[in-house]
């Protein structure tokens, strides 16, 4: 919150709606670093300097013995935020990844937070970049202990970079397509969300054994070695999809028909309304902070999520640091 060495990274989701561009927006991230290890609030580049949402643990929504992901529904009613949001027709399904044929060797890269950055003063994204070096395969996620599907890449990371957006991209020319035979297609750039980043394939790695670092040790000719655990370099990202599968459970999608009823209302009490010069000196017009702030109520409830008792009434909404 503080742009400190510690936490992780996140990411803003914009799911369509049927009553127009206003969508529906989310926070992302891993389960690990929001509900986990407690790095539950959301701080955003604004016109004016970083702020912050202020979110608890229990505010973010997971399923529970599944994929190392979690979500959070926003109110974005403030002005001044300087946020690129990553529109659901982005997000890779696994339909797509058969037609464009998406697989090992396809360039990829990484935004999120390098933690030896100042960040203090605004959030400074960081890139890495790599290719996708196998298809999906299962793998345990540590902190959940699931065997879902990860695509295996061969990129660095390091902490902080948990839940950062992994994107899968061509360029005209880029594909491999003609080493097997295909016929090259003009039309071939691609740029797609792949996944989220959840952790790396742990490494053993034999040195020499030292005294007092005593640890799993081994004697080859006459010689003594220990094991320590290292990282293998191997980057390990949850597919797209199981991010859309999240945001489609029920009570979620069952909230936004209800948000979008609730805009609904608003928008034939707004036209109903007398002009604003009729108004405007009525003490009883609502204002722009007041009307965030039942929107911000109305969604809570929905969620069945009150707010914890030492929260300010307002705090979901964008804190001044």
């Amino acid at each position: 919150m503080a742009g400190e060495k510690a936490g992780g990274t996140g990411f803003f989701i914009a799911m369509d709606s049927h009553d127009g561009p206003l969508g529906h927006h989310y926070g992302v991230t891993n389960y690990h670093v929001a509900k986990a290890r407690g790095y539950s609030c959301i701080r955003v580049n604004t016109l004016n300097g970083p702020d912050v949402f202020e979110f608890g643990p229990e505010d973010w929504i997971h399923d529970p013995g599944k994929d190392d992901i979690a979500v959070i529904p926003l109110v974005t009613q403030q002005g001044g935020l300087i946020v690129t949001w990553i529109g659901q027709n982005y997000l890779l399904h696994e339909k797509a990844v058969e037609e464009e044929a998406i697989g090992p060797g396809d360039d990829i890269f990484m935004v999120g937070r390098f933690v030896d950055l100042d960040n203090k003063e605004t959030n400074k994204p960081a890139l890495r970049f790599g290719n996708i070096s196998t298809f999906p395969i299962k793998v345990e996620q540590s902190a959940t202990g699931y065997p879902g599907l990860s695509y295996c890449i061969d990129m660095h990371s390091r902490t902080g970079y948990s839940g950062s957006p992994v994107f899968v991209y061509r360029t005209l020319g880029s594909t491999l397509q003609w080493a097997a035979g295909r016929q090259i297609n003009a039309a071939s750039s691609l740029l797609c969300l792949l996944g989220i980043h959840w952790g790396q394939f742990p490494e053993k790695l034999k040195i020499k054994r030292e005294i007092g670092r005593l640890s799993e040790e081994v004697s080859t000719e006459g010689e003594s070695y220990e094991y320590i655990v290292g990282m293998s370099g191997m980057t390990l990202v949850i597919p797209a999809w199981r991010i859309t599968e999240l945001l489609n459970r029920d009570d979620l999608v069952e909230l936004r028909k209800k948000e979008e009823a609730m805009r609904e209302k608003r928008v034939q009490k707004e036209d109903s309304m007398p002009p604003v010069s009729e108004v405007a000196d009525s003490s009883e017009a609502p204002s722009k902070k007041e009307i965030a702030k039942a929107t911000d109520e109305t969604l809570r409830t929905m969620l069945g999520t009150p707010p914890r008792p030492h929260a300010k009434p307002e705090r979901a909404q964008v804190k001044r640091k």
